[in-house]
């Protein structure tokens, strides 16, 4: 991909688009060939893994609002006095 494609993809700043392409160079996860970015292999593992890291954290929260919805109707239950302690 060109510089311009991701900035304009990314929604970012050429200042900020250069700031995050260095580092991803620096870290290996891309390659520059001419004027394209590749993705090198470790960035492609990086990539794998950082979706199935966003996929857990998605079943995650929705466990945990599920979590939530029961600990209020407790507190609910509590409070109107159903369940005397």
């Amino acid at each position: 991909l060109t510089k311009t494609f991701i900035m304009y993809r990314a929604y970012l700043s050429y200042k900020s688009l250069t700031k995050y392409l260095d580092k991803l160079l620096r870290a290996e996860l891309l390659m520059k060939d001419g004027s394209k970015y590749h993705l090198t292999d470790k960035g492609k593992v990086f990539l794998k893994i950082y979706k199935e890291y966003c996929k857990a954290l998605k079943e995650l929260e929705k466990e945990y609002e599920s979590l939530e919805k029961t600990k209020q109707k407790l507190k609910e239950m509590l409070s109107k006095n159903k369940f005397p302690i």
